[in-house]
């Protein structure tokens, strides 16, 4: 039953009527998805960000498209010279939330916002103020090419507004990979038996080991 007509799929052409119509619905199903795809692709194309947040140290203008914003590239200047100078993510992280300056997350998320654990089915609320920097959040910033004019869009690369110079950007990614060497956060300190070895019986993805004062275990990193 349907709210336009009932179908007795006893009846060999009623049944095979509705084949057809299930397959001229689909059709229409894909030509609308393909029709969406081209769309988004030529807005982001034309400079148009699709997303909710936008990346750090850009903004859009009236009709949309991305520009830079002036006073995050500031912020942005100020992380990329302390890479150079030797600092690593966690120190550049420290240094910018000790002169209290707003991630954009803090900015666009006023209200914070709610993560689902697609493993576990729960949900966990990230408030406003948990939107601080993070060494992971430094290290995307410093080696996305979005930065550089390189845009990554789907499977390919589109033009942005950059801020900075591909040299320099080069220069840093090699900065990172000395960083990286000498830092002691990467040193390992403990000996795990069972790295590699043991996987969640949920999702199928590894297990790392954690050790505490009072606790030794291993868990998923989807916790």
């Amino acid at each position: 039953h349907t709210l336009l007509q009932s179908i007795d799929f006893r009846d060999s052409d009623q049944e095979f009527m509705s084949d057809i119509i299930t397959l001229i619905a689909k059709r229409e199903n894909t030509t609308r998805a393909i029709r969406s795809k081209r769309g988004l692709r030529e807005a982001a194309e034309k400079g148009k960000w699709i997303g909710v947040v936008l990346p750090y140290g850009y903004r859009k203008n009236a009709e949309g498209i991305l520009e830079v914003d002036a006073k995050e590239k500031k912020v942005y200047e100020k992380i990329i010279k302390m890479s150079l100078a030797g600092n690593g993510t966690n120190t550049i992280a420290k240094e910018l939330n000790a002169l209290e300056i707003p991630t954009r997350g803090r900015k666009a998320l006023l209200r914070g916002t709610k993560v689902l654990n697609k493993y576990t089915g729960t949900i966990r609320i990230i408030t406003n103020e948990e939107f601080v920097w993070r060494p992971g959040t430094i290290y995307s910033v410093l080696t996305n090419p979005m930065y550089k004019g390189e845009r990554r869009y789907k499977d390919g690369i589109i033009k942005s507004p950059p801020l900075i110079d591909s040299a320099t950007w080069e220069k840093v990614q090699q900065q990172l990979k000395k960083n990286k060497h000498f830092s002691q956060n990467h040193k390992q300190k403990h000996f795990y038996l069972l790295k590699g070895l043991l996987r969640c019986g949920r999702c199928g993805r590894n297990l790392y080991g954690r050790i505490k004062t009072d606790e030794r275990t291993y868990m998923c990193v989807s916790k």
